[in-house]
């Protein structure tokens, strides 16, 4: 949508553009702006009137281009939030080709200078200086043998939980987190304020980070400048790989053909999320010290022959890279097994991957959009290594500040209302209501859980800066719980009260019952595990991936959701000080202003706290929002709720039985019942009964026989 005043920019990667159907042909922006004196963005701006205009199909060309006369233009900017987005990278085949293509084999040079710029191998006397590589693995060594690195427990494809290969460290700017797949790291800090007790080894990842972004900065002057891509890296994402870690397999493309020979993948295909859009990335390869090969030998050894005849007595790691999209992998096609010269015609018509062997000291670097475009993996190797991953990490939400500002932001809100002798002490507003209650919910779900989800061996790791922030935020979740029971209770009043006073208290009427019914059932989550138990037993092909994320939503903005995460089998495989804790208490019965204590008041009722089941809570909340719809004229009691979020709707048509088709019983000629929306979804089994809003689709309301099938 446009208005008035608001203006187009766009960037072209190429200085060709299509040219107009008209007898005057439009010139090349290049060749336009040099012709004219004019910036390539000011041409670009004039030509963007050209072309065939909607409706009329007729050929607009602009006089201004048409003229030979120099084209007057108003001076111009590129606003900063613009950024370069290049196009992707085009296909390429060779005819006799592996799969995946290595130095050395027929091809590679041509693959990686088509498919694979903005990819960047520094070799150790290239990279980062010898002397400061050796202190930054001293500096993890040191961390390793502190127990600060650990598995990390993350959904994989859908709602299933899977441990990771490798053991991880966050380090990075203060208050940072990192959040993939399903969790939320809490950063070290690299640098600490006056008085803070500061970590020795995350100030040598710090200095580190200095040389990255250093080195990063070289590389792209060397290449074109930045085009808008930032590398200014504020985290670092360590990675631990140990012979004992386990693999994952052998590495695959989309078709299910199988990558390199005798080599199995640490880290499986993808791109690097949560970090700012089309930002760098570079990373530091590390393995074992010289110290720790007796170690290595000793595991090897008690490898059994057949895995040694394998991978050999060293196998170096690399890194594999892809492109992505249906022009390079085949789009939704599979290869047969045994399908012979089909199978070689339709792998010849792929992009191959590449595979590149990492040394000890080598760095490597994806420049501009290249994660966009790319997805990457990790093939181990026979030695322990560790990789440093500096990214620029999303700053707008996963910051302490951030959560924190948010937490000022609910509890700075009125407090809530309560009815006395004289009715109500003020207003409730539908839009403090919501704010306090999704901050609830966000400081429960996005913060506290995922801390208490990480064990206690994590907890202790963070005693320094996040463990005191933490409780911080508990004592702040408390005090809104406190305010949810005096909400609930509010509203209860105001239903049994009478119209008049009622409707001073409620201004926007029913409109605050049905938006604390919503957060309270998306917060109670019972209906959604269900569905989820149900969603894991369908073949995956079955079960969209679009259906998969918004599930996945639920679960991990649900308490059911919670439970049923921490009591997952895969955390058996850990030890006890990394499987989840109870952090939050729940202090049911006992009275609000113990946790808030400005709910006490003088008149105001004794309010108690909830439990952490809030399906009795949910059920007097139903029954005081139908007293409520009786009191007030104009209301219906089965009026349907006024705030219901479809974006939060989760399909299930496969989960549920199959309702059989009903017959209209509509005669030719007649027209069907166009009444209100409400009546038109009643029999629909998307539809939501009156007075609930769970995303659970609901039995038809009409009779008619039920297909067990």
């Amino acid at each position: 949508p446009m208005q008035k005043g608001d203006a187009v920019f766009i960037i072209a990667e190429s200085q060709h553009i299509c040219q107009d159907s008209a007898d005057q042909s439009t010139a090349p922006v290049a060749h336009l702006a040099e012709s004219q004196n004019v910036s390539k963005l000011e041409a670009l701006q004039v030509k963007l009137g050209n072309g065939k205009r909607p409706g009329n199909g007729k050929t607009h060309v602009d006089k201004r281009l048409a003229s030979s006369k120099p084209v007057a233009l108003a001076a111009t900017h590129t606003p900063a939030a613009i950024k370069y987005i290049g196009s992707p990278p085009p296909p390429w085949h060779h005819v006799g080709c592996a799969s995946m293509l290595e130095p050395g084999d027929i091809g590679f040079d041509e693959l990686m200078q088509r498919c694979f710029q903005g990819f960047v191998l520094r070799r150790a006397g290239h990279s980062v200086p010898a002397e400061l590589a050796r202190r930054v693995q001293a500096s993890l060594e040191a961390l390793k043998l502190r127990g600060f690195f650990h598995h990390d427990v993350v959904t994989n494809g859908g709602t299933r939980l899977g441990r990771t290969f490798v053991r991880r460290i966050l380090v990075g700017d203060r208050g940072i987190t990192y959040r993939y797949l399903g969790l939320r790291t809490f950063a070290h800090p690299w640098h600490a304020e006056r008085g803070e007790p500061q970590e020795p080894e995350a100030a040598v990842i710090r200095e580190l980070n200095h040389a990255m972004v250093a080195l990063t900065r070289g590389i792209l002057d060397a290449s074109g400048g930045n085009r808008g891509s930032r590398y200014d890296y504020n985290l670092s994402l360590i990675n631990l790989h140990e012979p004992g870690d386990g693999t994952g397999g052998p590495l695959r493309n989309k078709l299910g053909v199988r990558l390199g020979k005798d080599v199995e993948m640490a880290v499986s295909w993808h791109a690097d999320s949560a970090v700012e859009e089309m930002s760098c990335i570079g990373v530091l390869n590390l393995t074992q010290p010289e110290h720790s090969q007796k170690k290595l030998k000793q595991k090897q050894q008690q490898r059994s022959r057949h895995h040694q005849r394998q991978r050999g007595v060293e196998q170096p790691w690399r890194i594999a890279l892809k492109c992505i999209g249906d022009e390079h992998e085949g789009g939704k096609a599979r290869v047969a097994q045994g399908s012979g010269a089909g199978e070689q015609t339709d792998r010849a018509m792929l992009t191959p991957a590449a595979a590149v062997p990492l040394h000890a000291g080598d760095s490597y670097f994806f420049l501009r959009e290249f994660n966009h475009h790319h997805h990457h993996a990790v093939l181990a190797g026979s030695a322990p290594r560790y990789s440093t991953t500096h990214r620029v990490g999303v700053t707008a939400t996963d910051t302490w500040d951030y959560i924190w500002e948010r937490a000022e932001r609910a509890l700075a809100l009125p407090l809530p209302p309560y009815f006395s002798a004289g009715g109500a002490t003020n207003s409730l507003t539908a839009s403090a209501l919501r704010l306090s209650e999704e901050v609830h919910s966000e400081i429960e779900f996005e913060w506290l859980r995922m801390w208490a989800a990480q064990g206690r061996a994590h907890s202790d790791s963070h005693k320094a800066y996040w463990a005191p922030r933490i409780n911080e935020l508990i004592v702040v979740w408390l005090r809104l719980e406190a305010r949810t029971a005096a909400y609930l209770a509010f509203l209860a009043a105001a239903a049994a009260a009478s119209p008049s006073a009622a409707i001073a208290a409620l201004p926007e009427g029913v409109r605050c019952f049905d938006i604390l019914e919503h957060l309270l059932v998306r917060r109670d989550g019972g209906d959604v595990a269900a569905v989820a138990v149900q969603a894991e037993r369908r073949p995956r092909k079955e079960f969209p991936s679009r259906d998969r994320q918004h599930l996945l939503q639920q679960l991990q903005a649900s308490r059911a959701g919670w439970h049923a995460r921490n009591a997952a089998s895969v955390f058996d495989e850990l030890g006890s000080e990394f499987r989840p804790f109870e952090l939050l208490k729940f202090h049911e019965g006992q009275p609000v202003y113990k946790f808030e204590p400005a709910l006490k008041q003088e008149g105001a009722p004794t309010i108690v706290m909830l439990g952490e089941a809030l399906g009795p809570a949910l059920q007097a909340h139903r029954a005081a929002r139908a007293l409520f719809c009786k009191n007030q004229s104009g209301f219906k009691p089965d009026q349907p709720p006024s705030y219901q979020l479809a974006s939060h709707h989760v399909s299930c048509r496969k989960s549920t039985p199959h309702y059989p088709k009903r017959k209209s019983g509509v005669k030719s000629g007649q027209k069907r019942n166009k009444g209100p929306p409400s009546e038109r979804l009643v029999g629909h089994r998307n539809a939501v009964e009156p007075g609930s809003v769970s995303s659970v689709p609901q039995r038809p309301q009409h009779k008619r026989k039920w297909d067990e099938s």
